[in-house]
């Protein structure tokens, strides 16, 4: 469907922030590790909502846990500096001797923190040579907060200009959401040569912001010009804007099962390399470096409820609807100034979004205004 990537960086910086020299701390072996308290305390899930199944709000899930083998002394201090500034924590398991149990272990400690969320995080036995291990795990679910928000079909998926849409292409028919004369919160961007749309979330936590390059084929240009900082000036020059709004359902499960060289690539190589990772606030081995980093993220961003809730709040809402309009005509017929002029969501008024071509979106937090997650949808 889409690529989707929430790149745990709160883990990796565990690596290279430094804390004050301490003694080396030796953590307690395997056996006695799988049964410690700690397990269950710390690296746990970070949840927003209850977790059940409630459409009314977002449910937010986020793991990060690191695992190092149990030879490796940790110090006290850092383990201390992880778990106040992170909310994560440092186990020690023998890749050497279990890895097999190793590996059902961090699954089953995941699954559990997660309550259920995030499953088989790691497919295969971690390798005996595994000194750090990072697993991060990222589960999103909520429902689009915009009122008469209903589910359509036939509208094409445009993957790229050259498309022509002929008997024989194969042009794909996602399941698309429209809502017609809703508000939401728009700008353009001149210099990304994009718009963006942001919509809100059920529960208030979140909301969902969808880049679309002006151009079916201007995608590249937008990546590559993209930041942090023309994010957030896309956040302040938002304004509301009353639209007809057609969008497509976003359901995404994807498992980045090394991100060693995606990281390298960003400048982090050392931090692979024995020898050279230089982990000396972590401990005092001096060969001791990341092996591999897992993560695996969840996200469903889903539309109406299902059909026959939606009829009884449309027969409600039809109700409300004509007792208003009795109401305004016993109105008119007094007052005859008095005149309707606008039909609260008719296609003439606004302006039209259509996200039927590929976008970037990420989910942000409303109160802090950061990215949780990033992602592009490519074809639905």
């Amino acid at each position: 469907m889409c690529h989707f990537f929430s790149f745990p960086a709160n883990i990796l910086g565990h690596c290279a922030n430094a804390v004050p020299p301490s003694t080396g701390w030796r953590p307690a072996n395997y056996g006695k590790s799988k049964e410690q308290p700690d397990d269950e305390d710390w690296g746990n899930g970070v949840g927003k909502g209850n977790g059940q199944d409630d459409t009314d709000e977002t449910e937010l899930v986020m793991f990060n846990t690191i695992y190092v083998q149990r030879e490796y002394a940790i110090k006290y201090p850092y383990q201390m500096y992880v778990y106040n500034y992170y909310n994560s924590s440092i186990h020690s398991l023998d890749f050497v001797m279990n890895g097999e149990e190793a590996r059902q272990h961090i699954n089953a400690i995941v699954e559990k923190r997660t309550r259920g969320r995030l499953q088989g995080i790691l497919r295969d036995v971690p390798q005996p040579s595994t000194n750090l291990l990072l697993i991060s795990g990222l589960f999103i679910e909520s429902v689009v907060d915009i009122d008469n928000l209903t589910p359509i079909e036939g509208v094409p998926w445009i993957k790229n200009s050259r498309q022509n849409f002929s008997k024989d292409d194969d042009v794909g028919h996602p399941m698309m959401l429209e809502a017609r004369g809703v508000k939401i919160r728009y700008t353009r961007h001149d210099y990304l040569n994009c718009s963006a749309v942001e919509v809100p979330l059920k529960g208030g936590v979140i909301t969902l912001l969808m880049l679309t390059p002006d151009h079916i084929d201007g995608m590249g240009m937008l990546e590559d010009r993209l930041s942090a900082q023309r994010i957030a000036d896309i956040m302040a020059t938002m304004q509301i804007k009353r639209a007809n709004l057609k969008m497509p359902r976003i359901q995404i499960e994807h498992s980045h099962s090394n991100l060693t060289q995606s990281l390298s690539a960003m400048g982090l190589h050392n931090l692979f390399v024995p020898g050279r990772a230089e982990l000396f606030d972590m401990s005092e081995v001096r060969w001791l470096h990341i092996t591999n980093v897992f993560h695996k993220s969840v996200l469903n961003i889903q539309g109406p409820p299902p059909r026959d809730e939606l009829e009884e709040v449309l027969e409600k809402d039809n109700r409300h609807r004509q007792k208003e309009t009795s109401n305004k005509d016993q109105l008119h017929n007094t007052k005859s100034s008095k005149r309707i002029t606008k039909i609260p969501g008719h296609a003439g008024e606004g302006l039209n979004v259509v996200l039927n071509r590929p976008f970037l979106y990420f989910i942000m937090d409303s109160v802090s205004g950061l990215a949780v997650a990033m992602g592009k949808v490519t074809n639905p």
